[in-house]
Parts: C-alpha cells; structure tokens; sequence
C-alpha cells in the first residue's frame, strides 16, 4: 500500500511518514506531488490545506488547480484530511481562505480530529463537513525529538539558566501584540520566588509592532529581575526538549487559536502546562493534573502559574509520560485507517 502525503513541512511529516513505514506502507511526500500524474497512491492523506499555497490565501487560478488535483484524487484512491487548524492562521476572515478548506470537505472521505473540540468546531464552520465520517485520534506526541538521558540539570547549564530557578517556558510562534502582553502580564502576576521566564520559539506577526512590545517588555524584566532569557528566531529541533526538560512548567499563552503543537511536546517531556480554558486544550488535559486558565485573562493565568509551581508536580510529570506514550503516530494512524469508509 501507497500513500502520498503532500507536505514539505520539516517538522511534523517525518514522524508521520516513518509511522506509516512501521504499518507498512510506501510513503512518497513533498507538496510538489500533489499535482504527479504518474503517481498511483493507494491514500492521499492531506494536512495542511493552506501549505499547498504557499502558506497565503489562494487567487482563484491557485484555488481552481488545487480543487482539480482534489477531485482527480477523490476518484482514483482513499482520501482523508487531518484538521490541525480550523482555519489559517492569520487569515480566519479571509474568503478565499475559507473556500479553500470548504473544496477539501468537498472532496475527502474522513476528517481525522485531534480533538473532541476540533470535531465539533469543524461541524459548526463547515457545513459541507457534516456529511463524512468523522473520527477523533487524539493529539500526538513528539518522541522523534527527545534523546536518551535528557536530564534538566544538564539542560539548564546548557541554556544558562539558574539551576535553583522556577522555569516558566513559552514556546513557539506569537502572532499578536495581545498575546505577547498576556504571556508578560501573566509571568508579572506569578507569585514565587526565583521565577524565570523562558521564552524560546519564532514569532510570525502581520502587526510589526507586536515584536516591539514583546522586546520591550523582556528588556524591562531584565531590568528588574535579571532572571529572562528569550531565545529569538528558528530554533534547531535539538534545543527544543532542552527547553521542555529545562522549565517547570509550560504556560500557553493563546487567545482563540484551536490547538497547539505545545501540548504534545510537554506531554512528551512530562512538564506540567497552564493552558487557556478553550479549543482543544481542555480535551488534551482533561483528568491528567495539569491547569486551565481563562483564556486572555493574565490574572487567572498568574494564579495557575503560582498554583503550578507551589505543588508537587511529581506525579503530573509521571502522568504527562504516560499520556504522550498513547498518543505515538502509530496509534493514531491505525485509528484513522480503521475509521476510511468501507
């Protein structure tokens, strides 16, 4: 059996593909093969509609050839689509946008969720949805990234961070000025001595002047607490769990986005994580002792923060472990293929 994933994401596509090639399946991937004549997939399992347009809204011509490519598929192998964004990213008003995810509906045959949450939003958004089948997987771990013996002493000395610190993380893209002043205000309001905020990750702003007030903010806590780091920019894979295994707890500062990959890294390193009461978030942490705060709310994400870092996390750290185990791409790939119609 053939599937072809039409992606050239870095990140998130290897571990899939070397999935499938553990259930034995011959993967081909790349965007570029989402037009292959010549290719006879037995699947085509779709991720990322808004990548296959360069990552922007679609002009009609772009949109006219990707729903061909859609059609020409539907008719020649299985289709399914994994929801990982209700919508683009940055572009959630945008028409042409939403008629790009609209063709997908219109042309697969399963739409894999990650969450209850997903499922349910996408049902709401999309109409043309409520006909297939769909089927909830669960989120995904990252074990691909995490090497053998990863200790947060070692982790720590590397970054420069205190040894005796309290490490609050924030990780990856930041795409608004709001968000930026939740993740301050929020680390303002934690109320422990020896916090350190850790930022790491890139942030991907249409408002320029997001970055500027991000970069002012952590210039006055270091100002007045010596104790931030902002590591700016790409961040090679191999910082990444030494981030994970160098922090005590992960905040997740998110205003209205469905899901993020965060969830899966910090359940994957076991660090416990305070994320916004909305979307997925409360799917992926329900019963495992991590916190919910209210979302765009710093006071409440400062109380959590406290609350977090006072306790034993012991045995959320242990639970995190355990969850991240059941959510290897195996299991949810064989969840999915269960799941095509017959």
């Amino acid at each position: 059996m053939k599937v072809l994933l039409p992606s050239s994401d870095v990140g998130l596509v290897p571990p899939i593909a070397e999935a499938y090639r553990r259930l034995g399946w011959e993967v081909v991937q790349g965007t570029e093969r989402l037009g292959d004549r010549e290719l006879r997939p037995d699947l085509v399992h779709y991720l990322w509609p808004e990548e296959l347009t360069g990552w922007k809204p679609p002009d009609e011509a772009t949109l006219g050839r990707i729903r061909e490519h859609l059609v020409r598929w539907r008719r020649s192998c299985r289709t399914m689509l994994s929801v990982n964004n209700l919508l683009p990213h940055g572009y959630e008003d945008d028409p042409a946008s939403r008629r790009l995810y609209e063709a997908f509906y219109e042309n697969i045959e399963l739409v894999v969720h990650h969450s209850r949450a997903s499922r349910d939003l996408v049902l709401k958004e999309f109409p043309v949805a409520r006909t297939l089948p769909q089927v909830v997987v669960g989120m995904f771990s990252y074990h691909h990234l995490f090497p053998p013996g990863l200790e947060a002493a070692g982790c720590r000395a590397e970054l420069g961070v205190p040894a005796r610190a309290r490490v609050v993380l924030s990780f990856g893209a930041l795409r608004a000025a709001s968000e930026m002043r939740l993740l301050v205000d929020g680390f303002r309001r934690t109320r422990v001595r020896g916090k350190f905020l850790l930022i790491g990750g890139m942030y991907r702003v249409r408002d320029p002047e997001a970055v500027g007030i991000l970069r002012r903010a952590y210039l006055r806590l270091m100002r007045k607490l010596g104790r931030c780091l902002w590591l700016s920019g790409f961040l090679p894979d191999s910082t990444v769990p030494r981030l994970f295994r160098a922090a005590d707890v992960v905040m997740v500062p998110r205003l209205a986005d469905l899901s993020s990959g965060v969830v899966g890294v910090a359940m994957t390193a076991g660090t416990p994580m305070v994320c916004p009461r909305h979307g997925a978030f409360p799917d992926y942490l329900e019963g495992s002792g991590n916190a919910l705060y209210d979302s765009g709310n710093a006071r409440s994400l400062g109380a959590e923060l406290t609350a977090m870092l006072r306790r034993d996390t012991t045995p959320v750290w242990e639970g995190n472990r355990a969850i991240a185990e059941r959510w290897r791409w195996e299991n949810l790939l064989r969840a999915a293929l269960q799941a095509l119609p017959a």
